[in-house]
């Protein structure tokens, strides 16, 4: 009985340290600021709920490798989102802004402003509803090293590619708005055209025009994990090029009536 439990035991080690080294291995991006260029600027277009018509797109990274700082920057006539990330990839300050003017938009979100902060010490992100410059709700959420942000998951995954990672892999993702984090899954495809792949939306013309100058493509395709990826199957997809440094070309996903669509020339 002794022999029986010590090698359970055993196994059940084996399996804890093989997944947190795996954790870590992901999250932390050891390195990963040393990768990106210098410098990323992208134009394209944007297409939401509040929008039929695309309205210009811009995106762009800056990497300080000195201060090992990244700053970025997303931004259409309708919002703006700002972010600086620390070496390993950690947020340190996020902010989202919705242009005041469209007040659907606003009527959507039900905030103009969201700021999310990392506290290193607690290991807390402390996200921030505000209206009217006024704070209207709170949400303090554990953020561990085994957990990204959906604000930057643009940098994280061209991250994944630039550290030569190319397996598929879960893991806790914050949804900042919501003030909750969910597991997610990650498939990673290699592919040179979209043929099987994302077929439950109609991407726009667009888009579909940019892919199709495209040789080669890697695309991540995203959905909530275990039993909630049962109810909510909406699936999320981020496009990036083949060769490196793996730039952001594109991003749609969403529930119904809730689509997204932004492409990047």
């Amino acid at each position: 009985m002794k022999y029986k439990v010590s090698i359970l035991s055993l196994i059940a080690l084996i399996f804890l340290l093989s997944f947190n080294s795996t954790a870590e291995e992901f999250n932390k991006f050891k390195g990963a600021i040393e990768l990106f260029p210098n410098h990323i600027e992208k134009e394209g277009e944007y297409i939401g709920p509040t929008n039929e018509e695309p309205v210009e797109f811009r995106y762009k990274v800056d990497v300080d490798k000195e201060a090992k700082e990244i700053s970025y920057i997303a931004q259409s006539p309708l919002s703006k989102r700002t972010s600086s990330l620390d070496s390993y990839l950690m947020p340190i300050r996020t902010e989202m802004r919705f242009n005041s003017k469209y007040q659907e938009l606003l009527k959507l979100h039900g905030y103009e402003q969201r700021v999310s902060k990392f506290d290193s010490k607690k290991k807390q992100m402390v996200v921030s509803l505000y209206k009217e410059e006024k704070e209207q709700d709170k949400f303090i959420v554990n953020y561990e090293n085994e957990t990204i942000d959906a604000d930057n998951i643009f940098l994280y995954l061209q991250a994944y590619l630039l550290m030569e990672k190319r397996d598929d892999f879960q893991i806790d993702m914050l949804a900042n708005e919501r003030g909750k984090t969910v597991k997610m899954d990650f498939n990673l495809i290699q592919s040179n055209k979209l043929q099987g792949i994302s077929s439950e939306y109609d991407l726009p013309k667009g888009l579909l025009e940019i892919i199709g100058g495209i040789d080669k493509f890697y695309i991540f395709e995203m959905k909530l994990s275990g039993f909630l990826g049962l109810i909510w199957r909406t699936k999320y997809y981020c496009l990036f090029e083949y060769q490196q440094p793996y730039n952001f070309v594109a991003y749609w996903g969403g529930s119904e009536g809730k689509e997204e669509f932004i492409y990047c020339r």
